[in-house]
Protein backbone atom coordinates (compact mmCIF):
# COMPACT_ATOMS: atom_id res chain seq x y z
CA UNK A 1 0.00 0.00 0.00
CA UNK A 2 3.10 2.19 -0.36
CA UNK A 3 0.53 3.74 -3.27
CA UNK A 4 -1.20 4.82 -0.94
CA UNK A 5 1.26 6.71 1.99
CA UNK A 6 3.02 8.18 -1.75
CA UNK A 7 -0.37 10.31 -1.90
CA UNK A 8 -2.57 8.04 -4.50
CA UNK A 9 -6.34 8.62 -3.44
CA UNK A 10 -7.29 5.28 -4.93
CA UNK A 11 -6.20 1.54 -5.71
CA UNK A 12 -7.28 -0.60 -8.50
CA UNK A 13 -6.01 -3.85 -7.85
CA UNK A 14 -5.57 -6.81 -10.19
CA UNK A 15 -6.77 -10.32 -10.13
CA UNK A 16 -9.28 -10.26 -8.18
CA UNK A 17 -10.82 -13.63 -7.99
CA UNK A 18 -12.96 -14.28 -4.99
CA UNK A 19 -14.74 -13.13 -2.02
CA UNK A 20 -11.70 -13.50 0.09
CA UNK A 21 -9.52 -11.43 -2.43
CA UNK A 22 -11.79 -8.61 -2.45
CA UNK A 23 -12.14 -8.65 1.63
CA UNK A 24 -8.09 -8.38 2.09
CA UNK A 25 -7.99 -5.48 -0.40
CA UNK A 26 -10.11 -3.69 1.28
CA UNK A 27 -8.36 -4.05 4.75
CA UNK A 28 -5.06 -3.71 3.51
CA UNK A 29 -6.16 -0.46 2.23
CA UNK A 30 -7.84 0.90 4.96
CA UNK A 31 -6.58 1.38 8.97
CA UNK A 32 -8.32 0.13 12.03
CA UNK A 33 -11.00 -0.16 13.13
CA UNK A 34 -11.81 -1.01 9.41
CA UNK A 35 -8.74 -2.52 8.51
CA UNK A 36 -5.08 -3.67 8.99
CA UNK A 37 -3.28 -0.62 6.66
CA UNK A 38 0.38 0.08 8.44
CA UNK A 39 0.42 3.82 9.73
CA UNK A 40 3.26 5.39 8.03
CA UNK A 41 1.70 8.03 5.89
CA UNK A 42 4.85 10.44 6.18
CA UNK A 43 3.93 12.10 2.65
CA UNK A 44 -0.14 11.67 3.38
CA UNK A 45 0.18 14.19 5.89
CA UNK A 46 1.72 16.20 3.35
CA UNK A 47 -0.61 16.39 0.89
CA UNK A 48 -3.66 14.99 3.13
CA UNK A 49 -3.25 17.47 6.31
CA UNK A 50 -3.21 16.83 9.65
CA UNK A 51 -6.21 14.99 9.69
CA UNK A 52 -5.29 12.36 6.91
CA UNK A 53 -5.33 9.47 9.71
CA UNK A 54 -8.73 10.43 10.36
CA UNK A 55 -9.91 11.16 6.79
CA UNK A 56 -8.41 8.17 4.63
CA UNK A 57 -10.68 5.74 5.14
CA UNK A 58 -13.61 7.62 4.23
CA UNK A 59 -11.39 9.03 1.13
CA UNK A 60 -9.97 6.62 -0.61
CA UNK A 61 -11.26 4.54 -3.54
CA UNK A 62 -10.96 1.35 -3.77
CA UNK A 63 -11.13 -0.86 -6.89
CA UNK A 64 -10.98 -4.50 -7.69
CA UNK A 65 -9.88 -5.35 -11.30
CA UNK A 66 -12.43 -9.01 -12.50
CA UNK A 67 -10.75 -10.57 -14.99
CA UNK A 68 -11.02 -14.21 -14.73
CA UNK A 69 -14.04 -16.56 -15.56
CA UNK A 70 -13.58 -17.21 -11.64
CA UNK A 71 -13.80 -13.76 -10.63
CA UNK A 72 -17.26 -13.33 -12.83
CA UNK A 73 -18.83 -16.87 -11.34
CA UNK A 74 -17.77 -14.98 -7.98
CA UNK A 75 -18.79 -11.37 -8.50
CA UNK A 76 -21.77 -11.48 -6.29
CA UNK A 77 -19.75 -12.26 -3.54
CA UNK A 78 -17.26 -9.63 -4.36
CA UNK A 79 -19.76 -6.96 -5.04
CA UNK A 80 -20.83 -8.20 -1.10
CA UNK A 81 -17.61 -6.94 0.09
CA UNK A 82 -18.04 -3.84 2.57
CA UNK A 83 -15.89 -0.96 1.56
CA UNK A 84 -14.87 -2.07 -2.00
CA UNK A 85 -16.02 0.81 -4.19
CA UNK A 86 -16.19 -0.21 -7.62
CA UNK A 87 -14.94 -2.98 -9.90
CA UNK A 88 -13.53 -2.61 -13.60
CA UNK A 89 -13.66 -5.68 -16.00
CA UNK A 90 -10.26 -5.98 -17.38
CA UNK A 91 -11.47 -6.81 -20.78
CA UNK A 92 -8.73 -8.35 -22.39
CA UNK A 93 -7.24 -10.97 -19.32
CA UNK A 94 -10.88 -11.93 -18.99
CA UNK A 95 -11.57 -12.76 -22.78
CA UNK A 96 -8.56 -14.62 -22.19
CA UNK A 97 -9.33 -16.21 -19.27
CA UNK A 98 -12.84 -17.42 -21.15
CA UNK A 99 -11.01 -18.82 -24.24
CA UNK A 100 -11.49 -15.96 -26.59
CA UNK A 101 -9.67 -13.56 -28.20
CA UNK A 102 -8.30 -10.04 -26.68
CA UNK A 103 -10.01 -7.65 -28.62
CA UNK A 104 -10.36 -3.90 -27.82
CA UNK A 105 -13.66 -2.39 -29.08
CA UNK A 106 -15.23 -5.11 -30.82
CA UNK A 107 -15.65 -7.73 -27.98
CA UNK A 108 -15.93 -11.28 -28.50
CA UNK A 109 -19.77 -12.72 -28.59
CA UNK A 110 -18.67 -15.57 -25.71
CA UNK A 111 -16.88 -12.57 -23.40
CA UNK A 112 -20.61 -11.05 -24.66
CA UNK A 113 -22.44 -14.07 -23.63
CA UNK A 114 -20.95 -14.22 -20.58
CA UNK A 115 -21.13 -10.76 -19.09
CA UNK A 116 -24.46 -10.85 -19.58
CA UNK A 117 -25.08 -13.79 -17.99
CA UNK A 118 -23.60 -11.73 -14.61
CA UNK A 119 -26.41 -9.09 -15.53
CA UNK A 120 -28.03 -9.72 -12.11
CA UNK A 121 -25.30 -8.68 -9.95
CA UNK A 122 -24.70 -5.89 -12.35
CA UNK A 123 -27.88 -4.62 -11.83
CA UNK A 124 -27.14 -4.21 -8.22
CA UNK A 125 -23.94 -2.78 -8.02
CA UNK A 126 -24.21 1.02 -6.41
CA UNK A 127 -22.37 2.67 -9.37
CA UNK A 128 -23.08 2.24 -13.20
CA UNK A 129 -20.43 -0.17 -14.89
CA UNK A 130 -17.87 1.09 -17.12
CA UNK A 131 -15.57 -0.01 -19.81
CA UNK A 132 -12.65 1.35 -21.42
CA UNK A 133 -13.12 1.93 -25.82
CA UNK A 134 -11.24 3.93 -28.09
CA UNK A 135 -13.46 4.92 -31.16
CA UNK A 136 -16.50 7.20 -30.09
CA UNK A 137 -18.91 4.65 -32.23
CA UNK A 138 -17.38 1.90 -29.73
CA UNK A 139 -18.08 4.50 -26.60
CA UNK A 140 -21.99 4.64 -27.59
CA UNK A 141 -22.81 0.86 -28.44
CA UNK A 142 -21.16 0.51 -24.73
CA UNK A 143 -23.41 3.35 -23.49
CA UNK A 144 -26.03 2.08 -24.70
CA UNK A 145 -25.60 -1.43 -23.36
CA UNK A 146 -24.58 -0.63 -19.60
CA UNK A 147 -27.89 1.63 -19.41
CA UNK A 148 -29.97 -1.15 -20.45
CA UNK A 149 -28.55 -3.42 -17.61
CA UNK A 150 -28.26 -0.91 -14.88
CA UNK A 151 -30.24 0.09 -11.96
Amino acid sequence: MKSLDAGAYGIICPMVNTREDAQRLVDYTHYAPRGVRSVGPIRGLLYGGSDYLKQANDTIVVFAMIETAQALDNLDAILSVEGLDAVYIGPSDLSLSLGCRPVFDDVDPKRRRRWTTSSSARRRMAYAPVCTTACPRSRKRASRRASTSSP
